[in-house]
């Protein structure tokens, strides 16, 4: 599925989402059967101690010109973990547009055959990290449903049937009874 966007996209690191599925890193395969193109195959990269093995690389499409093979391999750092990373800046715009009047995408609008939906992190301030961060935290500690953001606020759940609220400091959240 092409969707207007060039082929040449990365997915990045090898990441679960929900039940075992996980995305893989992929590279492009030239047209003119050089190999190579980005990602794939043994080291190189500046956090390779946070990452496992690469697997073999899968047979290679060659029915839409340019072939797309994979690789995938572990990622033992997630924090750090990128999940898409696109060749062309006009790409990515246009994703990011397309992800903006939706808010709705999901794998199969990258050509992944599963229809699992995909969550974009904006470009938070400094702040805003900080506060999605605690909120995280006490989200695996059990004290918060969910945490997610919108239009570069954070935004939590207490729990599933509450309605989301902004959060705007991180005293906020310290300052939060709990039930």
């Amino acid at each position: 599925m092409h969707l207007g966007w060039p082929w040449m996209f990365y997915v990045r690191h090898k990441r679960q989402y929900g039940s075992n599925l996980y995305l893989p890193e992929s590279y492009i395969i030239p047209g003119d059967g050089t190999g190579g193109g980005g990602g794939g195959g043994g080291g190189g990269g500046e956090d390779d101690d946070q990452w496992g093995p690469w697997s073999a690389p899968s047979e290679c499409s060659r029915t839409c010109g340019g072939g797309v093979a994979h690789q995938t391999r572990e990622c033992y750092n997630l924090g750090l973990a990128k999940l898409l990373q696109f060749t062309f800046r006009a790409a990515r715009d246009e994703f990011y547009r397309r992800y903006l009047s939706s808010r709705n995408l999901s794998l199969s609008h990258l050509g992944f055959s599963v229809n699992k939906r995909i969550y974009l992190n904006e470009n938070l301030t400094e702040l805003a990290r900080s506060i999605k961060g605690s909120a995280l935290k006490m989200k695996k500690d059990g004290k918060l449903h969910s945490v997610f953001t919108k239009d570069g606020f954070v935004q939590v759940k207490d729990r599933a049937e509450d309605e989301a609220r902004p959060v705007h400091s991180v005293e906020q959240l310290a300052n939060k009874p709990f039930p």
